[in-house]
């Protein structure tokens, strides 16, 4: 750290506290990062597991939906957990949602947004929390003058004004806590696992989304082996942490190239064609509404349907789960 903090300043001149105090905090998770890996015997492995088995919450971590939960069964630190989505196939409101029901059951949760702003979580959360359409909460809070085709949008009601006062109240929500992590790179989102486990006391992770982690070129590597690399290390960092790690992802577009009905899989996770063999558990969100395979009577048809496939679980089953979404409302109910 010391030749590192020495080279900088001979390159920089002088530099103020706060940038020094986050270049020390990169150092550190960057050579903690690249730490030689160590080997216990399974038997003291299987020890540590027994002797801890009264040990703390994080063992009953669950994603509060029941016949996932039956499937899968509670959160296991140190693995990883893969929810992949094409685009507005509704995996950030499937994040909300688990994210939701784990902070209800207590538990205090850290997201890393590569994607989304706090505006769009702060709104997402309020409508989820208050009941008032997404599109009301959009038009009158963030743009109060916003117009539509029929000219201005009705101010908000007295109660609807109540429903969302009452929502940003929740005291569940004080269990989330979430990072404006646009454009990071993989030294800092490692950094921000840090802080949300050992400053706000985080028991597991979110990262939205693996492919969003920005990668400097310059060092060879493919997309690809960048990726994978990422993913290892995100996985060895929340294994000296002590809670899972989940994970969102995109899906390419090659599944929309087959016939019907055929389905997206973990083989078409973007960049990632190890994704099936690396994650612990490993999931499909799919939303007939938006497969443009089918025609618009079938799209409108099925508009409020959602398909969970768990395509992996490796102490588990493999099975589709079908839910019902409301996307004005940012909801989604195990049927």
């Amino acid at each position: 750290i010391d030749e590192r903090v020495c080279d900088r300043l001979s390159r920089l001149g002088s530099v103020g506290p706060e940038a020094t105090v986050s270049a020390i905090q990169q150092d550190v998770v960057g050579i903690n990062s690249n730490e030689l890996y160590k080997s216990i015997s399974l038997q003291s492995a299987m020890k540590e597991m027994w002797d801890s088995r009264h040990g703390g919450a994080r063992a009953r971590i669950r994603t509060g939906f029941k016949k996932l939960d039956t499937i899968i069964g509670s959160l296991v630190p140190g693995c990883t957990y893969l929810w992949a989505a094409r685009t507005s196939h509704g995996k950030s409101s499937w994040l909300a949602e688990v994210v939701n029901n784990q902070a209800l059951a207590g538990h205090r949760v850290g997201v890393i947004g590569l994607e989304d702003g706090y505006s769009v979580w702060a709104s997402r959360y309020m409508s989820r929390t208050s009941g008032i359409k997404l599109n009301r909460i959009r038009d009158n809070i963030l743009s109060v003058c916003a117009e539509n085709e029929h000219g201005r949008i009705a101010p908000l009601m007295d109660t609807e004004i109540d429903a969302l006062e009452m929502s940003v109240k929740a005291p569940h929500l004080d269990n989330i806590h979430i990072t404006d992590a646009k454009g990071a790179r993989l030294v800092d989102v490692l950094r921000i696992m840090n802080e949300l486990v050992l400053r706000f006391g985080c028991e597991i992770i979110w990262i939205d989304y693996l492919q969003a982690i920005y990668a400097s070129g310059g060092d060879g590597r493919s997309r690809r082996d960048f990726l994978e690399s990422a993913w290892a290390k995100m996985e060895h960092e929340a294994t000296k942490l002590g809670v899972p790690l989940m994970i969102t992802a995109q899906l390419n577009r090659e599944w929309e190239k087959d016939p019907l009905p055929s389905m997206p899989g973990l083989r078409h996770v973007e960049w990632m064609g190890a994704a099936e063999q690396k994650c612990y558990v490993g999931a499909i969100i799919y939303r007939p509404y938006k497969d443009t395979r089918l025609d618009p009577l079938q799209q409108h048809q099925r508009f409020n349907e959602l398909l969970i496939n768990v395509e992996k679980a490796k102490q588990g089953e493999s099975k589709a789960l079908e839910f019902h979404f409301d996307p004005s409302a940012c909801l989604i109910r195990e049927l």
